[in-house]
């Protein structure tokens, strides 16, 4: 997966950015296939391979700017039309910042 040349840029001012990416598409049906087993030697090698790998790093260093950052919240959502999903409390005044980063399978839409 290849991300944008000004992905770090586009996150800090924008708050998000696209990188489109059929292999991670095809990766991440084959995890739904599995029943997404995150808990397992599989699940350990998918998360290195398409969230802690060499692309995405360095956007991490960069939005938290040499802080300590922990992978704390991993989680499958569900198509929940007509509703809002949150998942922040205490935001920038409790000291926490958050980095979404959504793998999403084949064929999914998202609107923000």
């Amino acid at each position: 997966m290849a991300l944008p040349e000004d992905a770090e840029s586009l996150l800090l001012n924008e708050g998000f950015f696209l990188a489109e990416d059929t292999a991670l598409g095809h990766d991440i049906s084959k995890m739904e296939r599995r029943r997404f087993p995150h808990y397992s030697e599989y699940g350990l090698e998918f998360r290195s391979q398409c969230v802690l790998n060499q692309h995405v790093c360095p956007v991490i260093t960069t939005f938290f700017d040499g802080q300590t950052c922990v992978l704390a919240h991993w989680l499958r959502y569900k198509a929940y039309p007509g509703h809002i999903l949150c998942f922040r409390k205490g935001g920038p005044k409790a000291g926490r910042r958050r980095l979404v980063i959504q793998l999403l399978a084949k064929g999914s839409k998202v609107a923000y």
